[in-house]
């Protein structure tokens, strides 16, 4: 056996090929959204059925068929319209789909459904969706919802099979730039208020994903609905957006229902899953250990840097606060003048 130290040139050869750093060419994110959807990543969108997530995602895709703005956009930053790929296996094309597309003011040339009777299946399929991307120009790529797509034999509680299931589809999406939107039900389990891991199975599916929503009602509005940036790898993590479902009249198609988007709204997903949906304990109570033990091994934390931890275990700004405050009896400060910044301590 040839030590590593006296490798002939045979296995150098055979060796598996690398790069440097020096080599690769940076590139800014593309979005195809600012700061939530990105292009030629895949995104994924958590939520309870009734909360609106094939309608909201039908509004998206008719934006992208006419190159509108995105909700939350005020740039007035015009987009060339785009094709639209929207596989669902749980909607009808003809009294759902195309009725709410309809009422959202798509353009039906650009937005294509599944023609065949058998749906895709992943991971073996991922080449058919490449080509009909390439062949269409296809920008947005929505599956509705994502498990009956994943082939039969991938266990999706298992993180390996996941991933080896959506690798090839990343594939896809970086090689042709489109982004691609994974919908999701969420589990049955209420005692987490963490959203990173209440969907369906595993956590891989959050994972594999560069940036991922939650979708619920609102808990201090019960005629509303709140789109929460739960996980954001590419970039800054974006406002929450409060919506509601209104009933519209279709030609052929009767009363439908399409999204009035309400503006931003301080409401993290966390606050979503947490204390007024399923009781304060699950999330308040963790939060105000967690915090109580941060502020007790120094004398003051500047604000922006504890905003920065607690985001990293999925709690808003807007429930710290209300820890902080209420529950902690916490005392902000204000630094010298050359610093500039607020202090946060234990009284």
């Amino acid at each position: 056996m040839v030590g590593y130290g006296s490798v002939d040139s045979e296995e150098r050869d055979q060796a598996p090929r690398t790069r440097r750093a020096s080599e690769v060419k940076s590139r800014p994110v593309e979005w195809l959204w600012a700061d939530r959807i990105p292009r030629g990543k895949l995104t994924l969108l958590d939520g309870d059925p009734g909360t609106g997530k094939t309608t909201l995602l039908l509004d998206l895709a008719a934006r992208v068929s006419r190159g509108l703005p995105m909700p939350g956009e005020t740039n007035g930053r015009e987009r060339e319209p785009a094709s639209v790929l929207y596989l669902s296996a749980e909607d009808d094309e003809g009294d759902t789909l195309r009725p709410r597309l309809e009422a959202a003011g798509a353009d039906l040339e650009r937005v294509r459904f599944w023609g065949e009777t058998a749906l895709p299946s992943l991971p073996e399929d991922s080449h058919v969706l490449g080509q009909l991307i390439v062949r269409h120009d296809v920008k947005l790529v929505v599956l509705d919802p994502v498990g009956p797509f994943l082939n039969e034999k991938v266990n999706t509680n298992r993180d390996a099979d996941v991933r080896r299931a959506f690798s090839p589809l990343r594939g896809v999406c970086e090689f042709t730039g489109a982004a691609c939107v994974l919908i999701r039900h969420l589990n049955k389990d209420g005692r987490s208020s963490n959203p990173l891991y209440r969907g369906g199975g595993s956590i891989a599916f959050m994972a594999v994903a560069r940036s991922a929503f939650l979708v619920a009602s609102d808990p201090g509005d019960a005629d509303r609905f709140v789109f929460a940036h739960a996980k954001a790898n590419l970039g800054r993590r974006a406002p929450s957006l409060a919506y509601c479902l209104k009933p519209v009249s279709v030609p052929d198609a009767g009363e439908q229902v399409h999204v009035e988007w309400l503006g931003e709204v301080d409401r993290g997903a966390t606050d979503l899953l947490g204390p007024a949906r399923y009781g304060r304990s699950a999330a308040r109570d963790d939060c105000r250990g967690w915090l109580a033990a941060e502020l007790a091994n120094s004398l003051a934390v500047r604000r922006t840097r504890i905003l920065e931890m607690a985001e990293e275990h999925g709690w808003s700004a807007s429930m710290l606060k209300r820890v902080f405050f209420e529950d902690l009896g916490g005392v902000a400060e204000r630094e010298n003048r050359s610093q500039g910044g607020t202090l946060w301590r234990l009284p």
